[in-house]
């Protein structure tokens, strides 16, 4: 008996452990503003993003950086790198109109919003939507860039 009124009390509390973090979640609001976050992987920075929020609305982004083992995706005139930076700022636009708060875990399956069969299939480079979720929230730690 005691031990099955242990049991119904760990899921209740179960219960609302995790209906009171998803209510946070959604009524979390970050403040107006423009961010800047990065992604760095030891002493290389490989994803540097600026982004506004309006209502926690994503309004604009853009890449700041964007490197990979020394190369620069932003400078680089080679056809399959100058392919990957198209593809990732694909996927940033994505978020462009969608709320922060529930938009941003959508890039952990780029395949899902950007084609990538054709640099993953000649290069193996691939989308690191996560290196790029790390950099946002890299950006909303830091608060407001600027205003």
């Amino acid at each position: 008996m005691v031990r099955g009124l242990q049991t119904v009390l760990f899921v209740m509390l179960v219960a609302v452990i995790v209906s009171g973090s998803s209510v946070a979640a959604t009524q979390w609001n970050y403040e107006d503003g423009t961010y800047r976050g990065i992604f760095a992987d030891g002493s290389e920075i490989q994803v540097s993003i600026q982004f506004t929020l309006a209502d926690n609305i994503i309004t604009n982004i853009r890449f700041r950086g964007l490197a990979y083992r020394g190369v620069d995706y932003r400078a680089s005139e080679d056809e399959m790198t100058v392919g990957l930076l198209e593809q990732h700022e694909e996927l940033i636009q994505y978020l462009v109109g969608k709320d922060i708060r529930s938009s941003l875990d959508d890039l952990r399956q780029p395949g899902e919003i950007v084609d990538t069969t054709v640099a993953d299939a000649f290069t193996g480079a691939t989308l690191r939507g996560n290196k790029i979720i790390s950099a946002m929230r890299d950006a909303l730690n830091r608060g407001v860039y600027s205003y």
